[in-house]
């Protein structure tokens, strides 16, 4: 997707803030389901995990330094509780996408 050597940092920025963040609210044995999928547009980072407690309560935490940091380094972050699994969706745009504004 030609990302340069900075959008590859910020994207494994995210990838170890949303691994960090799954991993605190996951049982010793449970594991993460990591999904890379590129778009046409994006590209798109899903961890998947099964909580050790009720997801949703850590989820309805905005302001979490893990989620501010990850906010900050790709385009779109989408946190969600889907049938007892904890869902964390990074999307960080194609440099084709971007505009300059120079």
């Amino acid at each position: 997707m030609e990302f340069n050597l900075a959008q590859l940092e910020d994207l494994r920025i995210a990838v170890d803030e949303a691994s960090s963040f799954t991993l605190s609210h996951t049982p010793g044995d449970g594991k993460i389901q990591v999904e890379i999928g590129p778009g046409e547009e994006y590209l798109e980072i899903i961890l998947i995990s099964i909580p050790s407690t009720d997801c949703q309560g850590h989820l309805a935490m905005p302001a979490s330094l893990s989620r501010l940091i990850m906010e900050s380094v790709v385009d779109a972050v989408d946190i969600k509780n889907e049938e007892d699994l904890c869902r964390i969706s990074l999307r960080k745009k194609s440099p084709f996408q971007e505009v300059s504004t120079i």
